[in-house]
């Protein structure tokens, strides 16, 4: 973004604490920020949502296979008991389905399943064993592939082998791309947002829990034609405003949190409430999530994870309508949209995600992709 847009933003801002600080009549039916959620195991769209992404996820881990049948470029071990001999590794289908096996000499496999496989192999190797028993263990099936794209060190399709799983497709791709923000190394990818498809449909993964906290029932074994995208976090950020000592807008971090993202501010200025509202989504239906912050600073209760283009605001004495802030902000953010649109600054651009699972806590998210298009 040039010097002359980010000028304009910060004169907007300026503006609208003139604005805010004029005050206002608190509208009839205000909401008490003492109702909004500050846990961080609530997560919009409730229990029973919750319950039913979570059959959903143990239906995924029942994967459903067809009968295995060998195609082209399948890679599969050979064995015959008893015959130490005749053991070959990574054994090829051809692109005409056939194979090559010593004794066997070439045999047709491409469509049989694998018992069907097996007894052809024994068949032409009666000839020259007595009773052949024959193992043929795929390693490697070609025909049953997934795709990952997106903010990984190798973006391809891989081939499924045997039980693929979502951490393993990341292992494949050769893990997360870094870069660097404010002199340090960090992941670029945006795992709130990440998601995985099958058949059309976006799958109720939440890739912080598969990927960061190792939950086994969010990392699904993957199918044939699976598409994984791992979107950047580069042009997502966090907006600090209200009574702070130097409004900003900073680079969002995965794991970012309230406490830390108030340092790039300067921290609080003496007039600020206790009270930290954390708005997340579009201005005109946002989901709002209180915060006190000297709770959080002496420990009893946990710091709030951000999520990109979350806005921060620091409410001016004790207050508690949170809506009042938000009718303040939308002109405010209106403009700033309005400036940063030509530009193409995707950040500035404050929509609400099609999530069902939007935490807010310490926990970074808990279902971020309940609904698979990001939080």
């Amino acid at each position: 973004m040039s010097k002359s847009v980010k000028n304009s933003i910060f004169i907007c801002t300026v503006f609208f604490f003139i604005i805010f600080q004029n005050g206002c009549n608190v509208p009839e039916g205000a909401i008490d920020a003492s109702t909004l959620p500050t846990e961080a195991e609530e997560i919009a769209g409730g229990t029973q949502n919750n319950e039913k992404i979570k059959k959903e996820l143990e239906e995924l881990q029942k994967l459903k296979t067809d009968v295995y049948r060998f195609a082209p470029g399948d890679k599969f071990d050979f064995r015959v008991y008893d015959n130490e001999d005749m053991t070959f590794n990574g054994v090829i289908v051809t692109p005409d389905g056939n194979v090559s096996i010593p004794l066997a000499g070439v045999v047709q496999v491409g469509g049989l399943s694998i018992a069907e496989a097996q007894a052809a192999v024994e068949e032409k190797l009666r000839k020259f064993i007595r009773d052949p028993h024959v193992s043929l263990i795929p390693t490697e099936i070609s025909s049953s592939t997934f795709t990952i794209v997106g903010k990984v060190g190798n973006p391809n399709r891989f081939a499924i082998t045997r039980t693929t799983r979502l951490t393993d497709a990341v292992a494949m791709a050769k893990g997360f791309l870094t870069g660097q923000y404010d002199g340090k190394t960090i992941e670029i990818a945006d795992l709130d947002n990440a998601f995985i498809a099958r058949n059309g449909k976006v799958l109720p993964v939440n890739f912080i829990e598969a990927i960061e906290r190792g939950n086994p029932l969010h990392n699904i074994p993957l199918a044939d034609g699976d598409y994984i995208y791992i979107p950047s976090s580069v042009n997502a950020e966090i907006f600090i405003l209200g009574e702070v000592v130097a409004p900003t807008h900073i680079g969002y971090q995965n794991g970012m949190t309230v406490t830390r993202a108030l340092t790039y501010a300067r921290g609080l200025l003496e007039a600020s409430s206790s009270t930290i509202l954390v708005i997340r989504g579009n201005l005109a239906t946002p989901k709002v999530y209180a915060i006190d912050i000297h709770d959080v600073m002496r420990g009893m209760q946990r710091d709030f994870v951000l999520k990109p283009n979350d806005i921060i605001f620091a409410p001016r004495g004790a207050f508690s309508q949170y809506n009042v802030v938000v009718e303040k902000l939308m002109p405010t953010f209106e403009l700033l949209n309005l400036i940063a649109g030509p530009f193409g600054n995707n950040a500035m651009t404050l929509a609400l995600p099609s999530s069902s699972g939007d935490s807010g806590g310490g926990g970074g998210g808990s279902s971020g992709n309940s609904s698979g298009s990001g939080n």
